[in-house]
């Protein structure tokens, strides 16, 4: 958890600059959702996310403007199949909690900087993050979905209902 913690206060700072280039970021940030997956399983579902974050990044060459209208993928609706298959816990559950977590502050607006550098930087930053940690939310949403009318009255695993309780 300190690793974390030092990669958001000391690395990420310094990520956030402008000469830093947008995919480096977004190789760091889809690091650190890769470490947030809680489980695995024999379905393979998550092909929509995985499709999406390895696409390029569109450059922007100056200040970012509130007026664009960022386009989400296609896929970002499509139906997902529900599983009943056994799922896997990753070793380290603390810390996949830990990198989604790590996920939402990236993107979390804090009120009390008032360096405008900062801000500028943090907002960079939050850019490339937001459209990742919303894929994620979403793929955890659709995943619950699917899967809910399937179990019927057996409960979710602790994993599953974990994941969906941090993004609640």
């Amino acid at each position: 958890m300190k690793f974390l913690f030092r990669l958001q206060s000391d690395v990420m700072i310094h990520m956030g600059r402008p000469r830093v280039p947008q995919n480096l970021i977004r190789d760091l940030i889809k690091t650190i959702q890769e470490g947030s997956q809680l489980y695995s399983s024999d379905v393979e579902r998550q092909g929509v996310m995985n499709g999406y974050l390895n696409k390029p990044l569109p450059v922007s060459n100056g200040p970012s403007s509130h007026t664009k209208k960022s386009k989400f993928p296609e896929k970002f609706s499509e139906k997902v199949e529900g599983a009943t298959a056994m799922i896997v816990p990753v070793a380290k559950e603390r810390f996949a909690y830990a990198c989604l977590q790590c996920l939402f502050d990236l993107c979390s607006d804090d009120q009390n900087e008032e360096e405008e550098e900062i801000k500028q930087i943090k907002q960079r930053i939050a850019e490339v993050a937001a459209p990742i940690l919303l894929e994620r939310c979403a793929s955890v949403i659709r995943n619950f979905t699917a899967d809910q009318p399937l179990l019927g009255k057996v409960p979710f695993p602790r994993l599953v209902f974990g994941g969906i309780r941090i993004i609640y």
